[in-house]
């Protein structure tokens, strides 16, 4: 049984645009205000990181991580100098 499809199909002569494109920009090709993109978004040498097609995103429905940064004291003793 052979079956034919006849159809006709257009080009888009708009500007392609991805999912990562349509989430973090308005419809006029404008970028979302950072209260809205917050979560999702993030610059990082000057660069927004959705112009690389990228997103960011959290494992489960909240970020959880430590109040402050770890860090390592870094202390020197001197046997001839008070300090």
């Amino acid at each position: 049984m052979s079956t034919t499809i006849y159809g006709n199909e257009v080009e888009s002569t708009g500007a392609l645009h991805t999912q990562v494109y349509l989430a973090t920009h308005d419809g006029a090709d404008k970028r979302l205000p950072h209260r809205e993109r917050s979560f999702i978004s993030f610059t990082y040498g000057g660069k927004h990181i959705e112009d690389f097609n990228l997103i960011a995103t959290l494992k489960g429905d909240r970020m959880e991580r430590g109040l402050y940064g770890e860090f390592a004291d870094n202390v020197s003793t001197y046997d001839v100098i008070n300090g």
